[in-house]
């Protein structure tokens, strides 16, 4: 299984030195893609661990490419950093719309707490490869299309402007 995880710049709030401590705990087999800058004390770890690649910041194509491979999406892990606990992030927005189910340390308050391909959960390497070899069986126009009426900027427009002329 190979996740991926996206951040322009890892930050302390998206938690990637949780998910490399729980991948310093497991040895299972799975592949990391990292695409962003990343600190270096949190680069030099990665290096220790021959599952995890760092890309770097890629241009879209390139992104484009690295998702063709991945199973499953993995956003912050950290928002409590931050003094949050829900989130509603464009890089989950972007996973769902590629077609990849997301596993996150955070309630997303775009998403039914029901959607079957977002899935708060712990930052348990484990935990993480169960859902997304469980979500594997679905193709990336099912995923796209079940996220769609929660990210499609025409669908949540159209709400929108439905809610507002209810009130007026």
């Amino acid at each position: 299984p190979e996740l991926l995880f996206v951040a322009a710049s890892f930050s302390n709030w998206h938690g990637l030195d949780l998910l490399l401590d729980a991948m310093e705990r497991d040895s299972a087999h799975c592949s990391l893609h990292l695409v962003g800058s990343l600190p270096d004390a949190l680069a030099r770890r990665c290096c220790d661990d021959a599952r995890i690649q760092i890309h770097g910041p890629l241009g879209t194509n390139e992104l484009t490419g690295v998702m063709r491979s991945a199973w499953c999406g993995i956003s912050s892990f950290a928002l409590y950093r931050q003094g949050m606990s829900d989130a509603c992030t464009l890089k989950v927005r972007e996973y769902l719309d590629g077609g990849l189910p997301v596993y996150a340390g955070h309630r997303d308050a775009g998403l039914p707490e029901s959607f079957p391909y977002f899935r708060n959960g712990p930052v348990d390497l484990a935990e993480i490869l169960s859902f997304a070899f469980a979500s594997r069986s679905a193709s990336r126009a099912v995923v796209k299309a079940a996220a769609a009426p929660f990210i499609s900027k025409v669908s949540l427009l159209s709400r929108l402007y439905g809610d507002i002329s209810r009130l007026f």
